[in-house]
């Protein structure tokens, strides 16, 4: 029982992290989508720093692909990237969540036999 315990803390800490990046992925991809070129924006410097400044094209990002490498893409290529991650987060985010379901239900269950057996 308490291997379900620690499997469902597990699941549920996991669960949190690919929502926050879920929400990230989507955050990043509205952006791009609505930005304009000659748009006044605010550039992260770092440590809640931000500068005001126009962006001279919209029509290319530069993203990290991991590892801390950074590349340049066509805003569209980029666009379709995160979107392709999203799927595949969301993918995962489903599975873990039939997961937890069913962790939960034997977590229960084995509550449950425990409690008759101690009546």
């Amino acid at each position: 029982m308490q291997e379900l315990s620690q499997r469902l803390e597990f699941l549920q800490k996991q669960i949190q992290v690919l929502e926050h990046q879920l929400s990230e992925l989507k955050e990043v991809k509205e952006s791009v989508s609505a930005i304009d070129a000659n748009e006044e924006v605010l550039f992260p410097l770092g440590a809640g720093v931000y500068i005001k400044g126009k962006l001279v094209s919209s029509d290319k990002v530069v993203m990290n692909v991991g590892r801390g490498v950074v590349v340049e893409k066509k805003a569209a290529d980029a666009l379709k990237l995160v979107s392709e991650q999203i799927k595949g987060l969301e993918q995962i985010f489903t599975q873990m969540n039939a997961e937890l379901q069913d962790v939960s239900g034997q977590l229960q269950m084995a509550q449950m036999e425990m409690m008759q057996q101690q009546s």
